[in-house]
């Protein structure tokens, strides 16, 4: 059985497109988990619209704002009871065959844990901006099955290139549960439990688009590159790929970090802000090149005033 976890917040314009997505799937042997995170428009009203459908396990609607996508998910994955899970954004929809060609991945390779599917770009009224091809390589042109390790260190060590996270259906005993590290973060979460994931186990791709990602001006996609909160938060998973070795060329690695690093510096980084990061780069031989660099930008700081 499939866990189908819809998170949602502020909303109530796109779920019913979203939840009768998942009902219309070919692939009937799923449950419904929907998670409110107390929001102020009429989610409710259309969410309890849903809860004799047979196929809604559960729903469950939080007093205050969790302040956390991630808390939701691992509130979904302690309530479900599926052998794999689907996190449906509640922005997003989804094909009909979605679950009928993933499901069919991970049971035909038990050590499979991920499956993720190509995706269309749409904008607020369902109007398709693009799909996400181009913004792959040509070996995404066709469906493979890849060893996690290797495909983290092509595809993963820099950035997360599983754009979406509404085009993945993943193994439920290959996720870190209770995975605490991700309730703190606001951006990186995904990114981080798709390494975990994948690395002691394979991932699969279809280059199918079966996804339907909507990006619109208050989504956190479209907020990435103008948030400083986002840099600090992908040192967490450059110290997890450092730790487990998880890059081909270092010096590719490093230049990533010293990239990043530029990029702190014209935020002009609070006194606050450059103790977190000595205090995370200090503890990592690896990041020796980028921990120099880190500080001479602080000392350009100070003289700049």
């Amino acid at each position: 059985m499939v866990s189908v976890i819809i998170p949602n917040y502020n909303h109530a314009h796109y779920l019913k497109q979203r939840i009768d997505s998942v009902l219309n799937q070919t692939y009937k042997n799923f449950e419904i988990i929907i998670l409110d995170d107390c929001s102020t428009d009429n989610s409710k009203e259309i969410i309890e619209q849903y809860r004799n459908n047979p196929k809604v396990s559960n729903i469950t609607f939080n007093d205050t704002n969790s302040g956390s996508t991630f808390k939701q998910w691992n509130k979904g994955i302690a309530l479900s009871k599926g052998k794999y899970v689907w996190i449906a954004e509640s922005d997003d929809y989804a094909d009909s065959k979605f679950l009928e060609l993933t499901v069919q991945q991970l049971n035909d390779n038990n050590d499979v844990n991920l499956c993720f599917t190509q995706s269309y770009r749409i904008d607020k009224n369902n109007v398709i901006i693009d799909n996400c091809l181009h913004w792959y390589g040509s070996e995404f042109q066709n469906a493979f099955l890849a060893d996690g390790k290797n495909f983290i260190k092509k595809s993963l060590w820099a950035q997360n290139q599983i754009y979406n996270a509404s085009a993945v259906l993943f193994r439920k005993s290959a996720y870190p549960y209770p995975a605490k590290q991700i309730e703190k973060l606001k951006f990186v979460g995904d990114w981080y439990i798709y390494i975990m994931l994948i690395e002691n186990g394979k991932i699969a791709y279809l280059p199918n688009i079966l996804n339907y990602f909507r990006q619109h001006q208050t989504s956190v996609t479209s907020k990435l590159d103008n948030s400083t909160t986002h840099l600090f938060e992908s040192y967490l998973i450059l110290k997890h790929i450092a730790s487990n070795r998880l890059y081909i060329n270092y010096e590719k690695y490093n230049i990533r970090l010293n990239y990043l690093a530029g990029l702190l510096l014209t935020r002009k980084m609070s006194n606050r802000d450059f103790l977190r990061l000595s205090a995370f780069a200090i503890k990592f031989d690896y990041l020796l090149p980028f921990r120099l660099a880190v500080v001479k930008s602080k000392l350009l700081l100070s003289k700049n005033g």
